[in-house]
Formats: C-alpha cells, sequence, structure tokens
C-alpha cells in the first residue's frame, strides 16, 4: 500500500477488444469539493466496456497516507468512435 515501486502492470490492467483514450481531464473545485471531469474516447473498431477509476494523492499530508487512494470508480460501455463525459465529485 505504501509502496514507492513501480508496478509491473498498473491496477486494473487488463485486455480488451479496443481502445480507450483520455483527453480534457478538468479537476475544479465546488463548494467544498473537488469536482473531477474528463472523456473517454473508444477510438478501436469495437464497442467496449471500461472500468474508469479517479485516484488523489495527498502531498504534504500530516499523516501518512497511501501513495495513491482510490476515490471513485465506474464501469462504462462506449460504442465504436464514440466518446463519453465522465465526472465524479
Amino acid at each position: 500500500m505504501y509502496a514507492k515501486n513501480k508496478p509491473l502492470y498498473p491496477f486494473g490492467h487488463g485486455l480488451s477488444y479496443t481502445k480507450f483514450e483520455y483527453s480534457n481531464l478538468e479537476i475544479r473545485k465546488e463548494n467544498s469539493r473537488a469536482i473531477v471531469s474528463f472523456d473517454v474516447k473508444n477510438s478501436g473498431g469495437s464497442d467496449g466496456d471500461e472500468v474508469v477509476q479517479v485516484y488523489v494523492s495527498h502531498v504534504g499530508s500530516e499523516v501518512e497516507r497511501p501513495v495513491k487512494e482510490l476515490k471513485g470508480f465506474s464501469r462504462i460501455h462506449v460504442k465504436k468512435r464514440r466518446n463519453y463525459k465522465s465526472r465524479y465529485s
């Protein structure tokens, strides 16, 4: 959980019959909450599912925290060559 070495494969890594691209990352503060939004594009030739994951880091925390913490995730279905707008708060 607190390891600093790089894993062989990223968490959630798996095989797919299509390719996904992430873009337009936006992080903003709304009241006391952080709002994270981004686009997921299925740039491949097949419809497919993707598990979208949002991680945060607490830089300069006074208490020891994990290097990355999973704060949100969802499984989405994106048709080939289409975009999906994802938002987490």
